[in-house]
């Protein structure tokens, strides 16, 4: 009976831990992307299909100390078109504050992430790298596609988006990164098929 007592006490307080686990991120998730909105092109949290998961980024997560990272299932409705996708969640635990990422599928570039990095000072060559590698990964989140062809140059660093899912075996985006001095000055993404460039500084 003692036995028994005690695993029922377990399960309960396993289960009551569960529920708990990124209890303040589900909170602002629920108010910042609430299922009343009808804006055309929105993303809706549903808790029971979230699957909520933190990701560590170390070469990012340095430059940007405040900020959590997340991966989060999140429902997007434009149009006729609904479809659920991972994206990623910056999350400032202090502030109760969250930024939505959109995946590279949906935005075609990483503006909101991008742009926070923008004037951003490194110490060297070495440093440089492995920012735009870490920075890589959190920018594939949602995503199928792949970084290839990363070169650096002193005043700029380069690399393709490819294989995508409406794209296979194609660059789908050309990227570069321009730095003077070890800083980062802008991002620049251009469609190769349109020409169509966004440019972030």
């Amino acid at each position: 009976m003692r036995t028994l007592l005690i695993l029922l006490t377990f399960i309960g307080c396993t289960q009551k831990s569960i529920s708990q686990e990124f209890a303040e991120l589900k909170t602002v998730l629920k108010k910042e992307l609430t299922q009343k909105s009808n804006k055309d092109g929105r993303w809706i949290y549903y808790e029971n299909k979230s699957e909520i998961k933190k990701i560590e980024n170390l070469e990012v997560k340095k430059y940007l100390p405040k900020f959590d990272f997340y991966k989060v299932r999140l429902t997007n409705y434009l149009g006729h078109h609904i479809s659920d996708s991972d994206c990623l969640i910056l999350f400032d635990q202090e502030d109760l504050k969250m930024v939505l990422i959109e995946p590279l599928w949906y935005s075609g570039i990483s503006s909101n992430l991008l742009k926070m990095f923008v004037g951003l000072e490194l110490t060297d060559k070495n440093s440089i790298l492995l920012f735009v590698f870490g920075l890589q990964d959190i920018m594939l989140t949602g995503s199928t596609g792949t970084f290839e062809n990363t070169k650096y140059e002193p005043t700029k660093i380069t690399f393709d988006l490819t294989n995508t899912p409406h794209r296979k075996n194609s660059v789908w985006r050309h990227l570069e990164i321009e730095i003077k001095e070890n800083k980062i000055l802008s991002f620049k993404s251009t469609n190769p098929t349109t020409g169509d460039i966004v440019k972030i500084k």
